[in-house]
């Protein structure tokens, strides 16, 4: 990994003594990681875009004022965040956000794109490429018999809490099973760009990471217990790939050769 950067670094330090229009800038933005959920009967709901922790530096390099290459190191935090169904009343059911952050990755993304201008200085731009993650700082939860519990303040036992709610959630009931510490995604990215005066960027981009491996596995628990007090009991199973969503800002500043 460390090779990897220095060679991305070499590369770009060499080629801004003869480029005329090299790039550095910095990226980010709102994520949305994506989730295969199965087996937990509708008690879960994947929630939309969320601020996680995020970023990337960037440096490309522009040929012909329309293709370009793009590299840099990145930084994010892979969460899980959902609507979980919680007990009201005669087992009407509210949802709660419930986040938990699974890994943090650092991450170097390899890519090709092509600009078009518009208009003025707006450009149009789309990315695609690789990106080779690396998984550390992974976070295992598992659920543990000697949870407290509280009713209206006061201290409760399991059962009782259970039976109140109507609803007890363990998840995940089994240790998270990771599968890798590394990860190759393929992004693509769309965004529109505002050049100010040649010499700085604004970037307003979308893109998606589609995941190679997985890299989640949870198996959890759910039990619920309706008004004739029958118990059910659900085994959800959450995984994924590492995939997802960004909405983001980019700015940067554009490096020029002076003429002679």
């Amino acid at each position: 990994m460390k090779k990897i950067c220095y060679l991305i670094l070499f590369v770009f330090t060499s080629v801004v003594s003869f480029s005329q229009n090299l790039r550095i800038g910095i990226e980010n933005g709102i994520s949305m990681p994506i989730f295969s959920i199965s087996n937990d009967n509708g008690f879960y709901k994947q929630s939309k875009f969320y601020l996680a922790e995020n970023g990337t530096i960037t440096a490309s390099y522009t040929f012909n004022n329309s293709v370009f290459i793009k590299s840099g190191l990145g930084y994010y935090t892979y969460s899980e965040k959902f609507f979980e169904k919680h007990s009201l009343n005669d087992n009407h059911y509210n949802m709660f956000v419930n986040v938990k952050d699974l890994y943090k990755s650092l991450y170097i993304p390899l890519q090709i794109g092509y600009k078009q201008k518009l208009f003025s200085e707006f450009y149009l731009k789309y990315t695609s490429g690789v990106e080779f993650n690396l998984i550390f700082d992974k976070q295992y939860y598992a659920f543990n018999e000697d949870n407290l519990y509280y009713l209206d303040g006061n201290q409760v036992d399991r059962e009782t809490m259970f039976l109140v709610r109507g609803i007890e959630y363990n998840m995940p009931y089994t240790l998270n099973s990771y599968k890798r510490n590394f990860n190759i995604l393929f992004s693509n990215q769309l965004s529109l760009s505002y050049e100010i005066k040649k010499f700085m960027y604004i970037d307003l981009y979308a893109e998606y990471h589609a995941g190679l491996f997985k890299v989640v596995d949870n198996t959890g628990y759910i039990r619920t217990i309706d008004e004739n007090n029958i118990v059910r009991e659900y085994h959800p199973v959450i995984t994924s790939n590492g995939s997802y969503w960004r909405i983001g800002l980019g700015i940067g500043y554009i490096f020029k050769n002076k003429k002679k």
